[in-house]
């Protein structure tokens, strides 16, 4: 891989459906991977849990389309290399003290001074026998110049924290990250290393989300369970430890104990 953003075959585009779905059928066409498809809005967008994201001109929607051999489990690990990628690739942009504002939220969100400022979706499926391997597609939503409201979880976006120099051209900004974004993926990818270097990956993202001991309730669609967060294990799920017993999480969402739980409503 390389971290020459020229060389990366891209697609651009001005308005899609879903731009994770315009990757999967680039797949279905055969095309040479890995491939980014880039789009101005998505009239479609969806984020994780099957739940819609608002995706008006002015912020970026990219997904990136890779060909894995490799076993679901390794597939898994993706969204922390790509979270470690989208998080390098903000803080490029910020100055302090707002970088040590930027927050890597388990499993797939970074936040910026307690708000939502972006999202990752991975999915995958299985190739046509004739290739074999999986089809993998990691979306990015990141809020550049607005963020939607009315969504329970607070959200802003990047152009509020940059200088007016930084904001003033809308399309420029949006372009800058997605070339930081690129870059920082590639270099994230190599550290990565089909799995064999995902300790390193998981310490790098470990060291960007909230410090141990954070206080933090996961709801899993029935329950919540709110504990000191411990870290992540070897396999990337989340460790909270309760008064009663440690906890390994491998699915939810995360919220600020005094936040109500997240509901199938949320938008971004």
């Amino acid at each position: 891989m390389t971290n020459d953003v020229a060389s990366v075959d891209r697609m651009t585009l001005e308005t899609v459906d879903s731009t994770n779905a315009q990757a999967f059928r680039q797949a279905d066409q055969g095309v040479a991977t890995p491939l980014w498809i880039v789009s101005r809005e998505q009239t479609g967008g969806r984020g994780r849990g099957a739940r819609g994201w608002v995706s008006p001109p002015g912020n970026l929607y990219a997904s990136l389309l890779l060909a894995l051999d490799a076993p679901l489990a390794t597939a898994l690990q993706l969204p922390f290399v790509a979270g470690l990628a989208a998080h390098r690739a903000l803080a490029r942009c910020l100055d302090e003290p707002k970088r040590s504002d930027l927050i890597l939220k388990w499993p797939n969100d970074i936040l910026l001074g307690g708000a939502k400022i972006g999202g990752i979706l991975v999915e995958s499926r299985q190739a046509p026998t004739s290739r074999g391997g999986l089809d993998v597609v990691i979306g990015f939503g990141l809020n550049v110049a607005h963020h939607p409201a009315g969504v329970s979880y607070p959200a802003t976006h990047l152009a509020r924290h940059v200088s007016a120099a930084q904001s003033a051209c809308d399309a420029g900004l949006v372009e800058k990250v997605w070339q930081l974004l690129a870059a920082e993926w590639a270099r994230a990818a190599m550290i990565w290393d089909h799995g064999t270097g995902f300790n390193a990956i998981r310490q790098a993202w470990s060291d960007r989300s909230f410090p141990q001991g954070t206080r933090l309730s996961v709801y899993d669609g029935r329950d919540t369970v709110t504990g000191a967060f411990l870290g992540l294990d070897a396999d990337g799920a989340l460790l909270l430890n309760t008064p009663d017993s440690a906890h390994r999480i491998l699915y939810g969402d995360v919220m600020s104990p005094t936040r109500e739980a997240a509901t199938t409503t949320d938008r971004d």
